[in-house]
């Protein structure tokens, strides 16, 4: 089967495939690269083209990473609660960029994942681009600041020769390659899981290692990073596939299309045992959407940019048995785009997310409906909300969903009320 046109998949030599990411990337191309030839997009990692040859400018020099003055030092703290961000309200918590001119695609097709324990949303992401960076970026959620876990991999180590593609990891630091995270990041109890399991090494000074390696885990305790047993090969889901935590069981649910992109399946990873197990098919989801427990009835909801919901009733004694059904919703639904992130808000019992141009999307499981509301903002706001990518969670100590956006590079924090809607023109 053919891949689906979908970023990214080259060899070490080609270019991305992908309408899409020509289409997202076109403006900061433009900025990164100067005059270069067309080339063809090339078969991937042994796996067939895609049916139509798609063309991109390659670069001809290197990417502009130029420091600003001061980069390198994460931002100060932006004061306050969030427990005082007023019902309906979106507070702008400052930038997320503080390393080099390529921090703003750390979100590219990335996603945030919540550390309960640590009170905190940490992000590992870039790849395929100019950002390369390798360290967990994360958003104290009580002190308001961003720090870096540990120091990535410098830019002069990363050839080559110190490249270890089976794993997906630089040699000399033993950290992964920066990749897209989709929405297949998560934390499991004091580790930070990437199941995204292809790193994606681009716009280095020299020769770049082949795209490849495993599902990883960062130990917060240990501070080390750690390897699956299973190799690239052997991990049997698409890249832009979902994973969330069971709480029940501990496991981490995975649903999506298989390896090239066609009939797909729910997987079941074991931590502990670093074991897959597949579960019942499912029907076509697409790909790039999002995975979320809803507690309240036990059941697992897939759910797509556009607004499409399915509802997965989890087997944890036969996982053959899991059930998945396309769900009928009603409502205003979100506009389909490359933003897909979704969160569970214990607070007012809803999944929530997909921020477009200040407006929020709530999915009700009960009764199935879709809302909109138009967030308002506090003054100082730099512009109305748009959330990048997947990256956004929601904080049950505060009652409020932790969203990125972009191109300002932001960090946002908003509660979320039933009683907001958005005006009638906009539904």
């Amino acid at each position: 089967m053919a891949l689906r046109n979908k970023c990214c998949q080259r060899t070490a030599t080609s270019t991305c495939v992908s309408n899409e990411c020509m289409t997202s990337r076109k403006s900061r191309r433009d900025f990164l690269w100067g005059t270069g030839a067309w080339v063809a997009a090339t078969a991937v990692m042994g796996q067939p083209a895609p049916t139509e040859a798609v063309l991109e400018k390659k670069p001809t020099h290197k990417p502009l990473l130029t420091r600003a003055p001061g980069a390198g030092i994460p931002p100060p703290a932006a004061g306050g609660s969030l427990l005082d961000v007023p019902p309906n309200v979106a507070r702008d918590l400052g930038t997320f960029a503080w390393r080099d001119a390529t921090d703003p695609s750390i979100t590219d097709y990335s996603g945030l994942a919540y550390d309960a324990v640590g009170r905190r949303v940490c992000i590992f992401g870039g790849g395929h681009g100019p950002y390369q960076w390798t360290d967990i970026r994360a958003y104290d959620l009580t002190a308001l600041q961003w720090s870096s876990l540990y120091p990535p991999t410098p830019r002069s180590e990363m050839t080559l020769a110190n490249g270890d593609s089976d794993f997906g990891r630089w040699r000399s630091t033993n950290q992964p390659y920066a990749r897209h995270s989709y929405n297949m990041s998560l934390v499991v109890g004091r580790r930070f899981y990437l199941m995204m399991q292809l790193g994606l090494p681009d716009y280095l000074d020299g020769p770049a290692p082949p795209w490849g390696g495993r599902i990883c885990w960062y130990d917060f305790d240990a501070r080390t990073w750690n390897y699956s047993r299973n190799s690239s090969a052997q991990t049997p889901w698409y890249y832009a596939s979902a994973a969330a935590l069971d709480p029940l069981s501990g496991n981490i649910v995975v649903v999506g299309p298989n390896q090239q992109g066609g009939s797909g399946n729910v997987w079941v990873y074991d931590p502990g045992a670093d074991s897959i197990v597949a579960g019942s098919p499912i029907p076509d989801l697409g790909y790039a959407h999002d995975l979320v427990y809803f507690p309240l009835n036990d059941r697992f909801y897939a759910l797509q940019s556009d607004g499409r919901v399915w509802e997965i009733g989890f087997n944890r004694g036969n996982f053959n048995a899991t059930t998945i059904n396309a769900v009928s919703t009603s409502g205003s639904p979100p506009p389909a785009g490359a933003a897909c992130g979704y969160a569970f808000d214990s607070t007012n019992r809803i999944l929530g997310g997909n921020v477009v141009n200040g407006r929020f999307h709530a999915f009700d499981p009960f009764s199935r409906t879709w809302s909109a509301a138009m967030m308002q903002t506090l003054p100082g706001a730099v512009s109305a909300p748009s959330q990048v990518f997947h990256c956004l969670e929601f904080d049950a100590a505060s009652g409020c969903f932790i969203f990125l956006s972009a191109p300002e590079a932001r960090t946002w924090a908003y509660r979320y009320s039933r009683g907001a809607i958005a005006p009638a023109r906009l539904r």
